[in-house]
């Protein structure tokens, strides 16, 4: 425990230059472990990532383990370029704007199964940023299957004051037919402030 209490705080201070480096093609015969997904393979060090997720760290704290016995990860819930931006945030703690805008969705989902906070984050505030009427019900979902209490809040205030376009999309029939608590949660948002609107209505006219 105190190995990797230490290791985050080396990182904290060196950051970015020690995670760059370290990602370099001069290391990466020092790599101990191999991320594959889709064709690609991607040459890792199990102290970094181990120390950026306790996924990680307890896959490879167990040499019972399939990953702990070959040093090779199989990655089947994502895509190759969606892992890359992870592995790159891993190692440097930061992601590219570009591919931040791109891959938000993907990569909010690849934070919260390897229990990345920061990234998660981010994630949500670039799907934040880029909501409108076509993308806000898929949004909603996502905000709801990922626990992310930041995007979902934004989203469910910006589903509730477009609540008529947002039901004519195709996603919104998805909502409807398979995720019925988050529709639930929608409609009890909209009553309530449809209420509150009438009550302000009602206390201006009296």
């Amino acid at each position: 425990m105190l190995e990797f209490e230490l290791l985050n705080q080396i990182f904290a201070f060196a950051g970015s230059s020690l995670g760059a480096a370290c990602l370099s093609p001069d290391y990466a015969d020092m790599a101990d472990v191999t991320l594959i997904c889709e064709s690609r393979t991607f040459p890792c060090h199990k102290v970094i990532l181990s120390t950026r997720s306790d996924v990680f760290k307890a896959m490879f704290s167990h040499n019972e383990t399939k990953e702990g016995q070959t040093n090779r990860v199989e990655i089947e819930d994502t895509d190759a370029a969606t892992l890359e931006q992870l592995i790159k945030f891993m190692y440097t703690d930061k992601v590219d704007e570009a591919s931040l805008a791109e891959l938000a969705s993907s990569l909010l989902r690849a934070a919260d199964k390897y229990n990345i906070p920061k990234l998660k984050f981010l994630c949500e505030e670039a799907i934040c940023k880029n909501l409108d009427v076509a993308n806000a019900a898929e949004a909603l979902i996502l905000a709801h299957l990922h626990e992310a209490s930041h995007l979902k809040d934004v989203v469910v205030d910006f589903v509730t004051s477009n609540f008529v376009k947002v039901s004519e999309t195709a996603e919104w029939t998805n909502i409807t037919n398979s995720h019925p608590k988050v529709l639930a949660e929608i409609l009890t948002t909209v009553m309530s402030k449809v209420r509150q609107m009438t009550m302000s209505c009602n206390s201006n006219t009296s």
